[in-house]
C-alpha cells in the first residue's frame, strides 16, 4: 500500500462509475496515514485500524468537536 496505489484510486473510481456501478468504493489502509488521507479523496469509505498507528511516529489529525454543520455535511455526503 503505497501512495501510487492511494493515488490510482481516483481512476479506479471514476471507471467504476463510468461501468454503471455505483457500490462505495472502501479502502482499507495501514501503517501510513499519508497514503490514507490520499485515498481518501476519492473513495466512499476508508477503514484504517488505530492500532497500527500507536508507536507515535504515524498520526491522523484528532477531531475534538464536530459543529452541527459539520455532521449535516457528513451526512449528506453518506446519503
Amino acid at each position: 500500500q503505497g501512495m501510487r496505489e492511494a493515488k490510482a484510486c481516483e481512476f479506479i473510481k471514476k471507471r467504476l462509475l463510468e461501468d454503471g456501478y455505483t457500490t462505495p468504493l472502501v479502502a482499507d489502509i495501514h501503517f501510513t496515514p499519508k497514503v490514507a488521507l490520499v485515498a481518501a479523496e476519492f473513495v466512499d469509505k476508508i477503514r484504517v485500524n488505530p492500532g497500527n498507528f500507536t508507536d507515535g511516529r504515524k498520526s491522523f489529525d484528532t477531531i475534538d468537536k464536530l459543529s452541527d454543520d459539520d455532521v449535516k455535511q457528513a451526512q449528506a455526503q453518506i446519503e
